[in-house]
Order: C-alpha cells, then structure tokens, then sequence
C-alpha cells in the first residue's frame, strides 16, 4: 500500500489501523468514503490511533455514530464533520478542549448544547443545517470565537438576532445567511432584520455578511464596528435612507450594496468611509453620485450596472486608482471632461446608455486595455489616442460612428476591434499598423472600399466586412497568413479571390449574397478549409456537382 504522507483515504473496503502503520501522524488525516457502508463510524473509530498527533480531520460522510475516539485526540485542533444522521448533538465533541477550527453540519432537528462553551479555544465555528428554527444562542459563550459562519441550506425560519450575540466581543468575521425557501422556489419577499443594540459591542468586527432578502434596520450603535474592512448586504434593503449613514468604518475597503434598492447615497456616506477599495452599487436605483465620490482615492473597482445615472460628477476624474469601472444599462448621455484624467483605468463597460461623444481628452487614458461601449448613440470618436495607450479590445459596435480616427493606428497593442452595426463608411489607412490585431469586425456599415489596410506582420485571424458595398478585396488580402476566418457576406464582390487558395490557416469563407459567377475547382492548398459558403450568387451551372468532390462542406 503506497500512503501519501499529506492525505489518508480510508475506503468503503479498507479496514487498517494506524497502529499497524506504525507512523507518528504529524499531518492532516482526510476520512472519507467512496461507498456508502454501515460500517463507516466504525471504521472511523479504527482510523484513528488514541494520542496521535493527527491535528486536522475531516470525515465527510454521513456518520450515524460519532467517533468517541475523536475525544481522545489531544492534538486535534480542526474538525470537520457531517452529523447529518444523528439525531442529538454529541455533547462528548465539546471536551475536545484543543479545538480552534470546527466546522459541523448537523441534522434538521439538532440543536447546539450550552456545553459547547467549554470550547474555549475554538477561534472559528461553521454551521450547515438544512432547515435552522432559530439562531443558536448557545454558540454566544464561546467567548473567544474569532470567525462564525451559520449557513441554513433551505430554510431559514427565524430573523433575528439575539443581544447576546454581542458576547463574541473578539468575533473578527461574521457571516449569517438568511433564506426562506419553500419547495425550492425562491421568496420574494423582504424579510424584516433589527439588529440588536448589543450588536455594537462587535468592536473587532472585520467582515460583515447578512445574507439576502432582507430589509434591515440598524441600531445606533453600528457606528461602533469601526474595524469593519468587508461588508456585504446583497440583495437586502435598509428601512431608513439615512441607515447607509451608519455605515462609518475607516477601514472600510470592500463595499457590496448589489440590489439593495438604494436611490440616493447620502453626500457625506464616502467621506466617512475613505478607505474603500472595492464598491459594488449595480443593480439599484441610483440618478447620480454625490461630488464627494472623488475622496475616495483608494477606489480600484466600482460596479453601477443596471441603475439610472444620467451624469456623473465632476469630481468623479478625481479617482486616480480606479482600475475597473462598470457603468452598463443606464442613461448617461455624456461624460464629464475629467473623465478622461481617470489614468490608471483598465477595464471600461458602457454599455447601453445614451452617449453621443467622449471627452476629447478620451485617448489620454493610456492604461486602458479594455473599452466595451456598444449600444450607445456615439457619433464620432476624438482622434487623440495616444502611442503609449495600451488598449488591447474596442467594442464600439451598435453606434452611429461614421468615421475611424486616424490616430487609432497607434494602438500598438490593439487586438480586438469591433465596430459592426454603425455608419461607417471610410477605414483609415492607419489601421495597417495594428500588427497585434487577431479581430477586426466592421459587418453591418456603408463600407464600399478596402484600403490596404495589411502588411507582411499582421497577426489577423478574423476579418468580418459582411453587409457593406465593398465590390473588391485589396491586393494585400494575400498578406492574411493567419487568417482563419473570413466573413463577406452580402457584399457586390463578383470574383472569387485567388488569393485565398493560398491561406493555410483559413477554416471558414462566407462569399453568400454576392455576385460571383465563376469559382475555382481546385482547392488542395487550403489544407484547413471546413466551410465554404458561396449560397445566394449566380454561380453558373457546371459548378454544381463540384461539391461532390471535396472533403469539406461546400455550399452553392
């Protein structure tokens, strides 16, 4: 038998001891089962050695009789283990005075014993329990618990909190999830939540979970948890606008508000939380942010989807930090000039709102990588993007652009753009200097010409001019090395293009809806071919048995 010194599996057919292994256990010891056996608790029992140092162990079966051997363990400090099966908590678990980190999910009907607080050392307690009738006040004596985690699977029936929770003055994480389901389908309701007065006592308090569907009410005294660092309250709501305003931690650094109704943040809520680094406002009510949104000069991710913002402030250039801004699906018609000073953004979403232009000083953002603006009204684009930007994807798509800067040809990291569904009806010439770019989209415009726009080290793999007027293809198309597919669809091209019998890499040419009359026959040099779609032109006659004799899917 070969043992990995770091895991121990005992299966469904194994029964050894750890006398007969003749080992100090000084490692994690991971009880499973890969078959279900009634003989699982006790070949528990015989895995485990009275005074070993076995200091971790996780028995992830459903036992049905606790392992009385665990108690012996002197050096356990973690356990995890599935209680789902027994009936009463096993008051004998609560003498393992070693134990910092115990992680329990019990049956449906267990409750939590007050013996438990002879726990005294335990430092982290995780509780899974399928249906949970009330909050386990039991669990308020372990005085130096530092990490609660309660977490009811299917339904939560109670929603309160007890005072005596303010007990855990050294608790550093807490999180409590509130769910009502019946039969599996989901609630819609908001359930109401008062946090006790003692709730303040949580002086330590570092991260802060509530779970969902609640409309929460804060005690005063919330202002206390001034060590707060992460605090999520998804999918909640708060009975009192002004509650955000007890929200007051220093320390604050990761904020998640997510569907949490809010229409307004009071002006002084980001003056009092100044350290904020993370802020995830997407899917409320929000017009606008207040002025003091530009304070927040640790700010790297702020997420607005789905609100109602139709400007932001100017101060919003402010945010020197921000790295990643989400503004998807809401009414801004413009940006404010100082947009434009955010210098450390990378990524950029925009998506579906009503811009009709951006700040001149746009292309002054060097550090952008990613620009994902489609669905806007956007007309024209500042020429000002500079050498040293380094924007490797634009999706511009679905606007009313009529023209490609000249200056997007500095781009020299570009490797996606995307500007279907506009107006376009002029590629600049620059766009030869794009040597990175592996897309280039530009279906659905007013295209007649293609300049040549290729040289000898372009990297493009995907070239899409479908749905234009474009009756010719440049001379450079044979400079496309790479290419693996080429999209021109309802275009007046009337010649098939020699040029690709020669592409090695191509996998799929789209000629439909064109005029071609005359097509090749032999095409052994396009070893990777696997479509060919010339349906929809006047393909004369004596080609239509031609697809009979190739090896890969024809359409005429």
């Amino acid at each position: 038998m070969i043992l990995n010194p770091k895991k121990l599996k005992i299966d469904g057919n194994t029964k050894i001891t750890l006398e007969e292994l003749d080992i100090d256990l000084k490692f994690p010891v991971f009880i499973d089962s890969d078959e279900k056996s009634e003989d699982i608790p006790e070949q528990v029992n015989i895995a485990i050695i009275k005074n070993s140092k076995v200091t971790n162990i996780n028995i992830f079966e459903e036992v049905k009789v606790f392992p009385s051997s665990i108690i012996k363990m002197s050096y356990l400090e973690e356990l995890r283990i599935n209680l789902y099966n027994i009936k009463d908590f096993p008051k004998s678990l609560c003498t393992i005075s070693s134990l910092k980190k115990l992680h329990l999910h019990l049956s449906d009907e267990m409750s939590i014993p007050d013996e438990i607080k002879q726990l005294s050392n335990l430092l982290v307690l995780h509780i899974i329990q399928r249906e949970m009738e009330s909050f386990p006040i039991s669990i308020t004596g372990l005085s130096n618990l530092e990490e609660l985690d309660i977490y009811p699977i299917n339904n939560c029936s109670y929603h309160s909190i007890p005072k005596e929770i303010g007990n855990l003055t050294k608790l550093k994480k807490l999180y409590l999830h509130f769910y009502s389901y019946d039969d599996f389908e989901i609630s819609l309701e908001f359930f109401k939540l008062k946090l006790p007065d003692d709730f303040g006592n949580l002086i330590n308090l570092e991260e802060l979970s509530l779970g969902e569907d609640l409309e929460i009410e804060f005690p005063s005294t919330f202002k206390n948890l001034t060590k707060l660092q992460k605090i999520d309250f998804r999918e909640s709501r708060f009975n009192n606008k002004d509650h955000l305003l007890y929200i007051q931690s220093p320390k604050l650094k990761n904020l998640n508000l997510c569907n949490a109704l809010v229409g307004k943040i009071p002006a002084k809520f980001f003056d009092m939380n100044p350290a904020l680094e993370v802020l995830n406002l997407k899917w409320n009510d929000l017009q606008t942010l207040p002025e003091s949104v530009g304070n927040l000069q640790n700010l790297k991710f702020l997420n607005l989807k789905k609100n109602k913002i139709k400007f932001l402030p100017n101060s919003f250039g402010n945010l020197q930090n921000l790295s990643e801004l989400y503004l998807t699906e809401n009414a801004l018609e413009k940006l404010p000039e100082s947009f434009g000073n955010l210098l450390n953004l990378r990524i950029l979403y925009l998506i579906e709102n009503e811009l009709q232009s951006l700040p001149n000083n746009f292309g002054n953002m060097i550090n952008l990588e990613k620009v994902i603006m489609l669905k806007n009204q956007i007309k024209i684009l500042p020429d000002t993007f500079h050498p040293d930007c380094k924007l490797k994807e634009i999706d511009l798509s679905r606007n009313k652009l009529v023209n490609i800067p000249e200056s997007i040809g500095n781009l020299n990291h570009l490797e996606v753009l995307k500007l279907h569904d506009n107006k376009i009806n002029h590629i600049p010439i620059t766009l030869r200097k794009l040597n990175h770019l592996k897309i280039l989209d530009l279906n659905w415009n007013n295209i007649s010409k293609i300049p040549e726009i290729f040289n000898e080290n372009n990297q493009l793999e995907v070239f899409e001019i479908g749905f234009n007027d474009v009756n010719e293809l440049p001379e450079t198309i044979k400079l496309l090395k790479k290419i693996k597919k080429l999209f021109l669809k309802r275009n007046r091209i009337d010649r098939f293009p020699d040029a690709i019998l020669k592409f090695h890499t191509l996998e799929l040419i789209d000629l439909s809806c064109n005029l071609i009359k005359d097509i090749p026959t032999e095409f052994d040099r396009m070893e990777n071919i696997k479509t060919i779609d010339l349906l929809s032109n006047p393909i004369d006659s004596k080609y239509k048995n031609l697809k009979n004799s190739v090896q890969f899917n024809l359409q005429i």
